[in-house]
C-alpha cells in the first residue's frame, strides 16, 4: 500500500467552491454552503487520490497563515488580499485537521510542506504545475496522471517559473520572457534539453541574472524572485529552527 501526501487546501477550496449555491428569496439572491456537502465533496476527491494510487495511508498538507515569501518579496500574493474564500472554507479546514492525519509548519504553503517532505511518500498529490519543480512522483488528481520529475527537470522547471513569472502570484518574471522564449533561453544553458542538473546551476544562474539585469533589474530583485518561485525541498528548511533556507547559489 502506497504512502501518499496530499495538497490539502487545494481539496478543501475546491469542495467549498463547488458546494456554493444561489438561493433566490424573492428580488433577493443569497449564497449559501451546506457543509455537509462540502465534507462529501472532499472526501470523495481523497477517495479518487487513493483508488489510483492505491494508497493505504494518507497524510493533508496545510498551509500556515504566514508565509515567508511576502517578507522576501512583498507584492507576492498581494493582489489576492479582497479576493475571498469560498463559503465554510476556516469550517472544513478544521474538520481535515480534527480528522486527518496533517502536516503544517510555521511560514510555509502546503506546495513547501509537499517538497520538504516528499522523501517520506510514494506520491505527493496535488494538480498546481509549481508542483513539477519538486523532484518527485506527482500525482495530479484532475488530470489523472503521475508524473515522475528528475532534479534535472525539476531546477529547469523552477528556472522557467522564474523567468516566465506568475501575476497571478504577484512576481513578474524578466520582462518580455515568455513560455516560449524561456524554454529557448534555457535550452541553451543545459546538457540535455529540459533540464538543468545541479552542476549547471551556478552558470545558469548567471545567465539568468545577465537577462534580468539587460532589462534593468538587479541581482537581488532577480534573485528574490527564483526565492519565491521555488517550492522549497528537504535543502531548503531548518525543522530544528522551523525556518526556511532561503536559496542561493
Amino acid at each position: 500500500m502506497m504512502n501518499v501526501l496530499v495538497d490539502a487546501d487545494e481539496l478543501i477550496y475546491k469542495a467549498c467552491a463547488a458546494a456554493e449555491y444561489d438561493l433566490e428569496m424573492g428580488a433577493n439572491h443569497i449564497l449559501m454552503s451546506d457543509f455537509a456537502t462540502t465534507q462529501r465533496i472532499f472526501c470523495d476527491q481523497e477517495a479518487k487520490i487513493c483508488d489510483a494510487l492505491g494508497a493505504g495511508v494518507v497524510f493533508m498538507a496545510l498551509s500556515d497563515r504566514k508565509n515567508f515569501r511576502k517578507e522576501v518579496l512583498p507584492t507576492y500574493k498581494s493582489n489576492r488580499k479582497n479576493s475571498r474564500k469560498p463559503l465554510a472554507y476556516s469550517r472544513l479546514r478544521t474538520w481535515v485537521v480534527e480528522e486527518y492525519r496533517t502536516i503544517e509548519r510555521p511560514g510555509l504553503e502546503a506546495d513547501d510542506i509537499l517538497g520538504i517532505f516528499h522523501g517520506d511518500f510514494d506520491y505527493i498529490a496535488a494538480s498546481d504545475k509549481d508542483l513539477l519543480t519538486i523532484p518527485a512522483r506527482v500525482y495530479s488528481l484532475y488530470k489523472d496522471t503521475i508524473t515522475e520529475v528528475s532534479p534535472a527537470q525539476a531546477n529547469y522547471n523552477w528556472l522557467t517559473q522564474t523567468l516566465v513569472g506568475d501575476r497571478v502570484d504577484g512576481y513578474a518574471g524578466c520582462p518580455g520572457m515568455g513560455q516560449v522564449k524561456a524554454k529557448t533561453f534555457l535550452g541553451r544553458l543545459g546538457a540535455i534539453p529540459g533540464e538543468i542538473s545541479g552542476s549547471e546551476l551556478p552558470e545558469a544562474w548567471a545567465a539568468i541574472e545577465e537577462a534580468f539585469k539587460d532589462k534593468g533589474i538587479d541581482a537581488d530583485s532577480a534573485l528574490a524572485q527564483a526565492r519565491v518561485a521555488r517550492i522549497l525541498r528537504p535543502t531548503d528548511w531548518d525543522e530544528e529552527k522551523q525556518k526556511p533556507i532561503l536559496w542561493s547559489i
